[in-house]
This record gives structure tokens, C-alpha cells and sequence, in this order.
């Protein structure tokens, strides 16, 4: 009776680990892709830096530039930024694509061609700044941007509207 017990209890905690392997693998995944996301934020080469964000699914154009310090929302919303290309983001700049007060997943940010945005910027879920754009230092930006805007401020509101090169 003892021997048949161990073996129940043996058969459940193997049971156990079973059920409970998926979930220790996705947060395994999770440590991972928060480990490298501190990396990218912090290694001081700017083309590692967009190696290892590209590595978290984040869609960045070629000629793109993110200086150090810059924190993009990448780990429990995947796929939801988008760089396109020859876009400078200065340093220490927040991505965040995902409202922390609701449990949905959060809407995209789209950031598209040539676009500048200054150093300290916040950039909030569901924000598309159009091309050719300039977001001024320690904007938030809450709202969609057109293309040739230059924006400002928190909340970040346009300002003015740059020439389209002719």
C-alpha cells in the first residue's frame, strides 16, 4: 500500500510537470525576450541595438537609427511596432504598445519613412506619425501625427507643417 501510494503521488507530480511545461516554457520566453530587450535598451553599438529589437519582432527599415536608452514595448505585445526607414529615434525614448490598465493586447505603432523624434520622447499605443515628420523632444505623443508635421509637446499637438520637397 505505501509503495502504490509513492507511486500515485510519483505519477502526479509527473503529471503536474507535464500540464505545467507549456506554461514555464512561454515564461521562459518572456524572461528571455525581457533579458534582450534590457540589452538592446542598453548596448552602446546602434546597429546591435536594432539587430537584437529586430530579434523581438519589431519592424525597423533599413538606414533607421535608435539611440541608447530608448525603450520600445516589445515583449508582451509582439509585432506591434513598425519603423520604417531612415527614421532617427534620440535616446531614452519610450515605445508603449499596450494600455497597462486593460488586459487587451495593445494597438500598433507606426512610425513611418523619415521621420525625426527628439531626445525623451513617449510615444503611446495606437499612434501612426506619418512621413517626413518631426516629433520635438519630450513630446507625448497621444494622437496620430500627419505626414510633414512638426509636433510638440504633452500631449504633443502640431505646431506647424514642414515644405514638401518639390
Amino acid at each position: 500500500m505505501i509503495m502504490e501510494s509513492r507511486r500515485i503521488h510519483t505519477t502526479s507530480t509527473w503529471q503536474w510537470q507535464v500540464d505545467s511545461l507549456p506554461r514555464r516554457r512561454s515564461e521562459l520566453g518572456i524572461l528571455i525576450d525581457t533579458v534582450v530587450r534590457f540589452i538592446a535598451r542598453y548596448v552602446p553599438n546602434a546597429k546591435l541595438r536594432i539587430a537584437l529589437y529586430r530579434a523581438l519582432s519589431v519592424r525597423i527599415g533599413e538606414g533607421t537609427w535608435i539611440g541608447g536608452s530608448t525603450w520600445i514595448d516589445c515583449v508582451y505585445c509582439k509585432g506591434k511596432v513598425s519603423i520604417g526607414r531612415n527614421v532617427t529615434i534620440s535616446g531614452h525614448s519610450y515605445f508603449i504598445a499596450h494600455d497597462p490598465f486593460e488586459a487587451v493586447e495593445g494597438k500598433p505603432i507606426v512610425v513611418e519613412d523619415d521621420v525625426f523624434i527628439g531626445v525623451g520622447t513617449i510615444i503611446l499605443y495606437g499612434v501612426r506619425i506619418g512621413h517626413h515628420a518631426i516629433i520635438g523632444a519630450g513630446s507625448v505623443v497621444t494622437h496620430d501625427v500627419p505626414p510633414y508635421a512638426v509636433a510638440v509637446g504633452s500631449p504633443a499637438k502640431v505646431i506647424r507643417y514642414r515644405q514638401a520637397d518639390s
